[in-house]
């Protein structure tokens, strides 16, 4: 599937933990309009959305936040992942991997552009299990974490039934977010 299309919010942020360096709440702490274009490219073969066994999905997605798009900063983020889907023994093991690599930075080099809800925060439940939510980011001087401007993460995970709906999964995850677009080291 392709999918093209055009976002405006009006985003206020505001009350940010004291917890935070003045500098980052100087920085992020502020009214922005986001309107940007958004492109997305997706192949989905996956016999099932919510619980698939077998298949795959690739996807890309371009976002592009300017002024001349009604935008208050000028930014913009790439994302691309996969995931693959395999079972054995009638479905008594599905096998997944999958890994994720996105990037924003600012289109004119001033990376303080890039919002504090357009940077990565690894952690929780969908990225990094084991990790607090939002945990796994750049710091700042008081060891807040401030987003990263570019992710990695890839997991591998075998699940298995246990009783009914209840299922088993070992999992590795990892990972990490880092300062500067495309930095992946």
């Amino acid at each position: 599937s392709i999918g093209v299309g055009y976002v405006l919010d009006f985003v206020k942020v505001s009350e940010m933990s004291e917890n935070y360096s003045q500098e980052f709440i100087n920085e992020m702490q502020q009214d922005t309009r986001k309107g940007a274009l958004k492109l997305n490219l997706q192949r989905d073969t996956r016999d099932n959305l919510l619980d698939p066994s077998s298949g795959y999905l690739v996807f890309g997605k371009g976002l592009l936040n300017t002024e001349a798009t009604g935008g208050s900063t000028n930014y913009y983020g790439l994302d691309a992942g996969a995931s693959g889907y395999w079972n054995y023994f009638d479905k008594f093991i599905v096998l997944h991997a999958g890994a994720k690599a996105g990037t924003t930075g600012a289109v004119s080099g001033n990376n303080s552009d890039v919002p504090i809800y357009q940077r990565y925060f690894l952690g929780g439940q969908n990225s990094i299990r084991g990790f607090k939510y939002m945990a796994v980011s750049p710091l700042d001087s008081n060891n807040m974490p401030t987003g990263g401007l570019s992710s990695l993460t890839g997991t591998l995970e075998a699940t298995h039934p246990i009783y009914k709906w209840i299922k088993g999964a070992p999992f590795i995850d990892m990972g990490n977010a880092w300062d500067n677009p495309y930095q992946y080291a």
